[in-house]
């Protein structure tokens, strides 16, 4: 066996996942005269004494942040704008950047690939959607992000000089020189090369991801590219030798030694799986057994998170022999297998006989044989329900098992369109039926609840020393400075509350210290931000419209109906979690931002772990969140007892000026506002309740929408999640302690919102008592409109009818409540108890 080369550097650099539109507020220094714009595919910018080279140009939506970027580098005359290849994502913003007498260099075929990719550009976008439907959202909501004028469209640019082998040219005393790679992405692809640096610009002539196997045709559709042809463009850019190679996408990879073995590697690996297919096909082995058994050895380990060894053995396959496999007759006509799948399941017993043995395969951990089998069912009929349960089920395992950008993004895309029909299936399915938690009291744990549990048995969080928290945050920005020392007398209670809930699981502390120190991360990088960038604190928040409301009240629903309108600004979850961009990344947008990809792999483990909290509280990245989130950073939010029992800390925390709060929450608001521009907000938050006076001394200006309802119906709601989530964080569940704790707290809520009410002007507040809200949504906002001095125009009114269509009440599931069998409540006493709520609001009662 050859000896192992040095550790992969895939394992060490962002993944598929963490693509994302251009978003950075100025550009990355590679060196005095190289500057980088990330986006879905990096720009780059060199500066010579005689005019700049821009290579590759990002997407038509992406330019005007590239063009920003350079400009504010060196806004000399562009002299050359050099394109690796003719995809999109490269040539899109030519148009943008074109000056007169600009050069627009590419290799020959350029054009007529663009050609070709209009003339199928229907097919292609719709199967690429799957994958990129997040960016596509992005662009289409980033109006506020770019500069005034309308957007810019997407170019489809006709180079003015072409070349077949080699092209060189010299500007400022720079030399470039253009090396064609027919093996790369595109089979007219180019590398640009500075010999008297050793840098080479590759754009993404060995696939998206740097060491990675490429796909040689991927799944969204494209024409198939030649292996050989890949391992002799890897050998053309060997023989540079280049010690800093500037990439498509992510961050440079620096040293000659790295860099070749790099490549060395990623030769072998696909040399390999191209020797051994030709091997099976001369052997008469079949495509499916050569794409079950061929794989890498581990001195050839390369990522899987692009391409994919087994496509990559099927492409081979089929650039050398074709489509016929030769398996069926059936191959060779019109006529698809689907056609007799309802023949198959009446002759199985029906599709409940093909699901009870789809289940039986899923459950022996053969989840594709489960997916043929529930296929034929669903051909059979599409309502099914259980036999879309098992490919439901199918589909998420496979996705857990997933680290393949590609593959990841369709099984995330059927797993969304088999929910919906699961949602919207005949009687019976869960659409109709509310879903019942048995065992709120004594858990049944599913598996990966187990597991999780287990693995974490041991596990002893330290709350000992705010220090050591502050340490770990200061380690992991390597930044000091935390701004007002005041937070840390608050930190410290949060801190003796915690050691004080000797009920809370290793899970739940684990949980409780990774948010801590990510609040202390963030206040770190506002501080940091506010420092570089004191203008930001000139900002103004004018005007917001406010949603105050108890949980479970139709805050939620609310304010993403409301955040749908475009004009206004709001604060989606994965922005609450990290409300500044880690340098190099940018700010924030819906959707793409690689802190939405963490805040995404976040909610998804949180999904799979807790499938049922979906149902009770939607929390995916891109709804719109509370910004407790963002007045957690200073310790003076009520968050904390969410996730732990804390009475410690709801004493203090009720006893605090909470002006100092509402005033640092305003600071971080205008940090998120000078990142994106849009300067009218939607807020919203169930502590606003009782933190009405320094809510409205904060914003004065402000439109206050007060949400009301049956608050039996919010307690039911609000104990349920609870118990629910109790199961992982909690050492035992105790619906007593639960029932008791969350009665008082809303009790508190609502008594202090009845107190203050009555201090918003009213001629910019609004009650909005649930079951009107429920009879017409769109209506109960063009009431907030009013007030808020709003029109509602015919755009905003299609927005917000989109979001409603989009986003259906009851979407995930609804859940059934029951307060005196689930927790000994009596429903009546604690009408009673809420007697001075009802004479204040006008509330529906509701069932219980």
């Amino acid at each position: 066996m050859a000896p192992r080369m040095q550790e992969p550097l895939y394992r060490s650099r962002p993944g598929g996942f963490d693509l994302a539109p251009a978003s950075m507020p100025e550009a990355q220094r590679i060196n005095e005269f190289i500057h980088a714009s990330h986006g879905l595919s990096n720009s780059f910018l060199v500066s010579t004494p005689e005019g700049r080279v821009v290579i590759n140009t990002g997407m038509g939506f992406e330019a005007p942040v590239h063009k920003r970027n350079f400009d504010a580098v060196d806004a000399s005359p562009t002299r050359y704008i050099l394109l690796t290849q003719a995809h999109v994502d490269h040539v899109g913003g030519v148009d943008l950047f074109r000056e007169e007498g600009t050069e627009v260099v590419a290799r020959e075929g350029n054009w007529a690939y663009q050609e070709e990719d209009a003339r199928v550009r229907r097919a292609r976008s719709g199967r690429s959607f799957f994958a990129f439907a997040g960016a596509i959202r992005a662009a289409s909501g980033r109006s506020a992000d770019r500069p005034p004028g309308p957007p810019p469209v997407q170019s489809m640019p006709r180079p003015t000089r072409t070349f077949d082998a080699f092209d060189a040219f010299e500007l400022g005393g720079r030399r470039f020189e253009l090396v064609a790679t027919p093996g790369g992405e595109t089979t007219e692809s180019m590398v640009v090369w500075l010999p008297q640096h050793r840098i080479l610009f590759a754009g993404n002539v060995f696939g998206a991801l740097w060491g990675h196997i490429p796909n040689l045709v991927t799944i969204r559709g494209d024409r198939y590219r030649d292996a050989l042809q890949v391992v002799d463009t890897i050998d053309r850019v060997l023989a540079l030798e280049p010690e800093l190679v500037l990439y498509g996408h992510h961050q440079p990879i620096e040293g000659a030694a790295s860099i070749r073995e790099e490549l060395l590697r990623l030769r072998g690996a696909v040399l390999h799986v191209h020797d051994r297919t030709v091997e099976y096909m001369n052997a008469g082995k079949d495509v499916y057994t050569a794409m079950r058994e061929i794989r890498l050895p581990d001195e050839l380990e390369v990522g899987e998170g692009y391409g994919m060894v087994r496509w990559d053995v099927r492409a081979i396959w089929e650039t050398y022999l074709g489509w016929f496999h030769q398996r069926s007759t059936t191959e060779l006509y019109a006529t698809p297998p689907e056609a007799v799948h309802g023949d198959l399941a009446e002759l199985a017993g029906g599709a409940q006989a093909l699901a009870v043995r789809a289940r039986e395969k899923l459950d022996a951990g053969a989840a594709v044989e489960a997916l043929h089998l529930v296929e034929t069912a669903l051909h059979a009929d599409p309502g099914h329900t259980p036999s879309l349960d098992v490919a439901i089920e199918a589909h998420r395992k496979l996705e857990t098992e997933s680290d393949n950008f590609w593959l990841s993004s369709w099984l995330r895309h059927q797993l969304e369109g088999l929910s919906a029909r699961r949602a919207e299936a005949s009687p019976g399915s869960a659409a109709a039926d509310p879903i019942r938690i048995p065992d709120l009291a004594k858990p049944v744990l599913t598996d990966l609840q187990r597991r999780i549990l287990d693995a974490t048995a041991e596990a002893c969080p330290d709350f000992e020393e705010e220090e050591a928290l502050l340490q770990e945050a200061v380690a992991r920005t390597g930044l000091s400075d935390f701004g007002d020392e005041g937070f840390r007398s608050r930190l410290r209670v949060w801190l003796e509350a915690i050691r004080e809930d000797d009920n809370a699981s290793p899970v739940g502390r684990i949980g409780v210290r990774n948010d801590i120190v990510r609040y202390l991360v963030a206040r770190l990088r506002v501080e940091d931000v506010i420092k570089r960038h004191p203008e930001i604190l000139d900002e103004e928040i004018r005007e917001p419209i406010i949603v105050i409301g108890l949980p479970r009240s139709g805050t939620t629903h609310l304010v993403n109906l409301i955040s749908a309108d475009r004009r206004l600004r709001s604060m989606p979850y994965w922005e609450s979690r990290e409300p500044v961009p880690i340098p190099g990344e940018g700010p924030g947008h819906d959707g793409v931002d690689p802190r939405f990809q963490r805040c995404q792999r976040e909610w998804e483990r949180m999904d799979a772990m807790l499938p049922l909290l979906r149902a009770m509280h939607p929390m995916a990245p891109d709804h719109v969140h509370e910004e407790i989130e963002l007045q957690a950073l200073d310790f003076s939010s009520y968050v904390l007892e969410w996730v732990a029992y804390v009475p410690r800390l709801r004493d203090a925390y009720l006893s605090w000026d909470q002006g100092v709060g509402y005033a640092y929450l305003k600071k971080v608001l205008k940090v998120l506002q000078w990142h994106h521009g849009r300067d009218r907000w939607v807020l919203k938050s169930p502590q606003h309740l009782e933190q009405i006076l320094p809510l409205k001394q904060t914003f004065p200006d402000a439109t206050f929408a007060v949400t009301a309802r049956d608050p039996v119906s919010v307690i039911a709601s609000t104990l349920t999640m609870e118990a629910y989530a109790s199961r992982i964080r909690c050492k035992e569940v105790r619906l007593e302690r639960i029932a008791g704790y969350w009665s008082d707290r809303i009790e508190t809520l609502l008594r202090r919102c009845v107190r203050d009410r009555d201090a918003l002007p009213a001629d910019r507040s609004l009650d909005v008592l649930f079951h009107e809200f429920m009879a017409d949504d769109v209506a109960m906002v063009e009431r907030i409109y009013d007030l808020a001095g709003l029109p509602m125009t015919d755009a905003a009114r299609a927005q917000l009818e989109a979001y409603m269509a989009s986003h259906p009440r009851g979407k995930h599931g609804r859940l059934a409540y029951d307060l005196a069998g689930d927790f000994g409540v009596d429903v009546a006493a604690l009408r009673e108890r809420f007697a001075f709520y009802y004479e204040r609001f006008p509330v529906r009662l509701e069932d219980h």
